[in-house]
């Protein structure tokens, strides 16, 4: 089956290309040498790598990162933002499966408080799939906490795909921040759709230039392996997925300053205190506690649920015992005289 696989991707590879696509002479540019020109190095057939830094207009908090903040499954678990390693992959699809292969990945790590380190892996045709997955795979496996934007549900599971239909072994991924579910939940009202590339116009006021729409990846990928042609969009593609990864790397500084105290822009105050809670119950409680007194409909069950954990019995009692009379006087105003 591989065999039959890889003779028909080499008769698509060969195929003659559309008149529009060839270049003038009929000559494509010589191999590698625009990829050099970019920065890019070789390190086996089919094969490229390369390293760009960015820095963060502000620095990440230099104190220990309570993970249990983003998701109750990283309940109690901490570290530091040098244990960070940023990851996003780019595919030939939107919908996953067998058939979508990522053909680029981008991995980023602090090297200090503001200076983002972008590594990116790129393989220029089908053939190199077992390199380009061996060596993402051999980043994913050494990392101490990988953070996503929907990386769970979709570059993770593509990934782990790759892995065995190249008969690699996906090593077991570390403790994973996904930042789309802190996202949806502290943004649900603020943002009919939670993106990255809204959360980061509407939140982190950043604005892409020329950028390349994440839906036209795939055929500029495809069209360059036929045809070795379009070089200038892919090198977009490429800025697009480093963006992506600076992007992702600011969007946690926001969330962790805001796990120390400081307001998140546009947040729904509930969804924020919800993640607080997992880390902070005092801070949740607090907040909670103030969201109740203005009549926040869904402060109620939390804050009570808090106050019990917390051991602040007394308080408790007291709202139990207001929300019941209250609901007694609704229930005899709403009786007919």
């Amino acid at each position: 089956m591989a065999l039959n696989l890889r003779n028909r991707l080499s008769r698509i590879r060969n195929a003659p290309a559309a008149p529009d696509l060839e270049p003038p002479g009929g000559k494509k540019p010589e191999e590698g040498t625009w990829l050099k020109a970019g920065g890019w190095i070789k390190i086996s057939p089919g094969l490229w790598s390369r390293t760009v830094e960015r820095l963060l207009p502000f620095p990440v908090p230099e104190k220990e990162i309570p993970l249990g903040f983003f998701s109750k499954r990283l309940h109690g678990l901490r570290g530091r933002y040098e244990d960070l390693v940023f990851f996003d992959l780019e595919t030939t699809g939107l919908s996953g499966g067998t058939g979508t292969v990522a053909f680029l990945a981008a991995c980023g790590v602090f090297t200090d408080s503001r200076t983002l380190q972008i590594t990116q892996y790129f393989m220029d045709d089908y053939p190199a799939e077992s390199s380009f997955v061996e060596a993402v795979n051999f980043v994913i496996s050494n990392s101490k906490i990988l953070v996503s934007y929907n990386g769970m549900c979709y570059d993770i599971p593509l990934f782990k795909t790759r892995c065995i239909l190249n008969r690699i072994p996906f090593t077991a991924a570390p403790p994973h921040i996904d930042l789309v579910y802190a996202a949806r939940r502290v943004w649900k009202t603020a943002l009919p759709e939670r993106s990255l590339s809204r959360v980061e116009k509407e939140i982190l006021q950043i604005e892409r230039i020329d950028d390349i729409p994440g839906r036209f990846v795939p055929e500029i990928w495809l069209g360059f392996v036929k045809t070795g042609l379009g070089l200038d969009k892919l090198d977009k593609v490429f800025k697009h997925n480093a963006d992506d990864i600076f992007s992702l790397a600011s969007l946690l500084v926001v969330f962790l300053e805001a796990a120390l105290g400081k307001d998140i822009p546009l947040a729904d105050p509930y969804g924020y205190a919800i993640m607080l809670s997992r880390f902070d119950p005092l801070a949740a409680i607090l907040k909670l506690r103030i969201l109740h007194r203005r009549g926040h409909p869904r402060a109620l069950k939390p804050l009570l649920q808090l106050l019990r954990r917390n051991g602040q019995a007394d308080e408790y009692i007291e709202i139990r015992s207001w929300e019941r009379k209250n609901r007694r006087h609704q229930k005899s105003d709403r009786s007919p005289s």
